[in-house]
């Protein structure tokens, strides 16, 4: 059994002995009913999803990504600009669009079909994988677990964005198959995984921690910002006697890693993240830079002090 880590936070013993109390309760009433609790609001987002997909209600940037899965599928190897006549390559030419382009190849669907049955995928490992990071936090963490789904789910306000990487109800449906979801999924994954390798380490869990943030970086580099960032807070919030001695292996393993992804044939990941698209800017950067504070819903009323109407720098 993975022992669990709980991270040094400032909670008062008040809290912690009401907090000790329920787990009390909960040991003999049995954790049953919170895994019934997330599972059932878990299900209930992917039936949502797989009837959007049933009726095929596809918008946004939903046709290029069918068309980058077609061209994969037709050139595995070496594929041409999925929209133009040029001799120049892609962006989505990732691990997770090759990987659908060889399953239309060999199955012989179509790129839509192939999209829509990776949403629910998707969906199914970023909520198995939610639940798998949430329980290794603290020993009361299957409590927590349908609670912080729902929060995730719905605690945006009334004009969330209807964007990929953005994970409440409104937007899954549509965003479900983009690699964004596939890339929350691996990084809620990667975490995971670390608090497993930092309380008994092992070899093989670097190993598998390298190729997951090396296919987040290729899969949604916007989404691996978030994980490389994360990486750090776990390793600096779960500490332990020979805490260097294990960090130092994960700083390592994360820069092969980088140093993998850079590698990727397809595309240039260093240009990528460093070419920056006027025209991108002036569509996102009033709405994301500067969003309105109703935007941010019930976390700005949960949190007064935090200042959330973000300004350019």
């Amino acid at each position: 059994m993975t022992p669990h880590l709980t991270p040094h936070v400032g909670f008062s013993p008040g809290i912690l002995a009401r907090f000790q109390r329920r787990l009390d309760v909960e040991r003999l009433l049995g954790n049953g009913s919170h895994l019934f609790a997330y599972w059932a609001v878990s299900l209930t987002v992917l039936l949502l999803c797989a009837l959007r997909a049933y009726r095929g209600h596809w918008v946004g940037d939903f046709f290029e990504h069918a068309a980058v899965v077609r061209e994969l599928a037709r050139h595995p190897w070496h594929p041409q600009h999925p929209l133009l006549v040029v001799q120049s390559t892609h962006a989505f030419f990732s691990p997770y669009h090759l990987a659908l382009g060889l399953v239309c190849r060999w199955l012989g669907c179509s790129p839509f079909s192939a999209l829509a049955v990776v949403g629910i995928v998707n969906l199914t490992l970023v909520f198995l994988f939610l639940h798998r990071l949430i329980t290794r936090l603290s020993v009361g963490g299957h409590l927590a677990a349908p609670y912080a789904l729902i929060f995730i789910l719905v605690f945006w306000g009334s004009e969330a964005w209807s964007w990929s990487g953005f994970l409440h109800w409104v937007a899954l449906p549509y965003v479900a198959r983009y690699p964004s979801t596939f890339a929350a999924a691996l990084t809620l994954l990667s975490l995971s995984l670390l608090l497993d390798h930092l309380a008994q380490p092992r070899l093989w869990r670097l190993v598998v921690l390298g190729l997951l943030t090396s296919l987040t970086l290729l899969v949604h580099p916007t989404t691996a910002v978030v994980l490389l960032a994360s990486l750090p807070v776990v390793l600096v919030t779960v500490r332990g006697p020979d805490w260097i001695r294990r960090a130092v292996p994960v700083v390592l393993t994360v820069a092969l890693a980088t140093a993998l992804a850079i590698a990727w044939p397809h595309f240039s990941l260093l240009s990528l993240v460093a070419t920056r698209s006027p025209d991108f800017d002036k569509e996102t950067r009033p709405t994301l830079v500067a969003p309105p504070p109703w935007r941010c819903g019930g976390a700005r009323k949960a949190s007064p002090n935090v200042d959330w109407h973000l300004t350019d720098p």
